[in-house]
C-alpha cells in the first residue's frame, strides 16, 4: 500500500510538504479553503521568496552551492537587516507593534536558514 498524505492549505509550506511527500513516493491530495483568488497564503505577499535578515554577501556565501562561481564577483547582494525585516512585517499588522513570534523569526532567521538541512 502506498503512502497517503492530506496537506491542509495550499502556501509555500504547504507546497513544499506536498512535493516532498511526492518525491518520498507518497499520493498526496491538498485541501484549500480559500477561493482561488485567495489561494497560496501569504506567497503573494513574498513572490514565492523566503525572507530572512542578512548584512551581506558574507552572511550568504556560506549557504551557496558553488561559493567559488566566478560571477559572485560581480554579484551585488545587497541586504535584508532585521531592521527592514521588522519595517516590512509591520506593514501587515495593521498598526499594532510586533507580536513576540515575529521579533523570534527576525531575530531566528539567519541562523534557521543556516542549520537547514539542503
Amino acid at each position: 500500500m502506498s503512502k497517503r498524505v492530506i496537506v491542509v492549505g495550499s502556501g509555500n509550506a504547504a507546497l513544499c510538504a506536498g512535493i516532498a511527500a511526492l518525491e518520498g513516493g507518497a499520493e498526496v491530495l491538498m485541501l484549500e479553503k480559500a477561493d482561488e483568488t485567495l489561494a497560496g497564503g501569504n506567497t503573494k505577499y513574498t513572490a514565492g521568496a523566503m525572507r530572512f535578515a542578512y548584512d551581506g554577501a558574507d552572511d550568504l556565501l556560506p549557504l551557496l552551492k558553488d561559493p567559488d562561481d566566478p560571477r559572485l564577483d560581480k554579484t551585488d547582494f545587497g541586504g535584508y537587516t532585521k531592521a527592514k525585516f521588522a519595517d516590512d512585517l509591520l506593514m501587515f499588522n495593521g498598526g499594532r507593534p510586533l507580536s513576540p513570534e515575529q521579533e523570534k523569526l527576525i531575530r531566528e532567521s539567519h541562523s534557521a536558514i543556516r542549520s537547514a538541512p539542503y
